[in-house]
């Protein structure tokens, strides 16, 4: 645990390949004001995931939730949001189904089997 005034270094995700061609959905960024005053920037880059089509439609999903409630922080939301694109990622992959095709709106894969 890092003592107090230290703060642990964090690594930015690579993007990932696809067929020669980085992935180029777009990152989507939220900048709220805490009632500090202090501006808090929130990113999400679903094209680091495999299901980046689910992860796109999360994170947008997440900022018009953001935005309607009038919250002054989503940092919840956001890691929820980051953490449902990582286990689509990897739990379809071991049903041998392909993660690419999890959406919310007609998607194939069933996530709640």
């Amino acid at each position: 645990m890092p003592r107090r005034g230290e703060r642990r270094s964090r690594q930015a995700a690579k993007p990932l390949e696809r067929g020669g061609q980085v992935s180029r959905i777009e990152t989507r960024k939220l900048i709220c004001i805490n009632p500090k005053g202090t501006a808090m920037r929130r990113v999400i880059r679903p094209g680091n995931y495999r299901c980046s089509q689910l992860g796109a439609q999360l994170a947008h999903a997440w900022i018009a939730h953001h935005r309607a409630t009038a919250l002054t922080n989503s940092q919840t939301q956001t890691r929820v949001t980051r953490l449902l694109a990582e286990f689509t990622d990897g739990c379809p992959a071991a049903r041998g189904l392909e993660s690419a095709e999890a959406r919310l709106d007609g998607a194939v894969i069933d996530l709640t089997e």
